[in-house]
């Protein structure tokens, strides 16, 4: 898996991003699916310890790369590479507007990056710019009509941000027709999710 702290030339966050957006979803709109939730017991310090220090690690590397791309894209701002990289940071440090304008930034110089629109889309969605979401998640998919995440991520806004059910299952089934094998990060299959909608509609 790539290191997000370190994204090659290319990267996209979209992966992780489908699952950022359909957890939320899941935990506040489907009850079909059962999330569960281990809770240990005995936990040893150390080991809290230590998880506790590669979180912190990974926060100060995490900042070290925004001002190294900050100050990238301050010199060379037609860099659209960078400022996805920079949008893709902010993304990760949980700075939905600061994404948003360095994924526009990159957009501005390379408008046609269906993978940006996309990322860009989940962004606008964290900022509760749901009406945003869409049209970014659109645009994404009108660069490319077989772009999965956009047309996945487009159905969760539409049903659980804008209540627009029949739009939603409309956009999944876009999904089922690029792959009818797609699944949901949790495993779940995209033709379950349509099913069971449509059945509790």
């Amino acid at each position: 898996m790539v290191d997000k702290g370190k994204a090659k030339k290319g990267y996209v966050k979209t992966q992780t991003v489908v699952m950022a957006v359909f957890l939320a979803f899941a935990a506040g709109f489907f009850s079909g699916i059962v999330l569960t939730i281990f809770k240990s017991g005995g936990t040893r310090p150390q080991a809290v310890d230590a998880k506790t220090a590669a979180a912190m690690d990974e926060a100060r590397q995490r900042k070290e790369q925004i001002v190294q791309l900050e100050t990238l894209t301050e010199q060379n701002p037609q860099d659209a590479e960078a400022w996805t990289r920079l949008g893709h940071a902010y993304f990760d440090d949980d700075h939905p507007e600061k994404a948003i304008a360095a994924y526009r930034k990159s957009l501005a110089i390379r408008p046609g990056n269906a993978e940006v629109w996309t990322d860009l889309g989940v962004m606008y969605r964290r900022n509760r710019q749901p009406d945003e979401a869409i049209q970014a998640f659109e645009r994404a998919v009108q660069i490319n009509p077989e772009h999965e995440i956009a047309w996945f991520n487009k159905g969760v806004v539409l049903i659980h941000d804008l209540e627009k059910m029949n739009a939603g299952l409309q956009a999944w089934r876009a999904v089922l027709d690029i792959n009818p094998m797609a699944r949901a990060p949790n495993g779940q299959t995209v033709e379950e999710l349509v099913r069971h909608f449509e059945e509790h509609e």
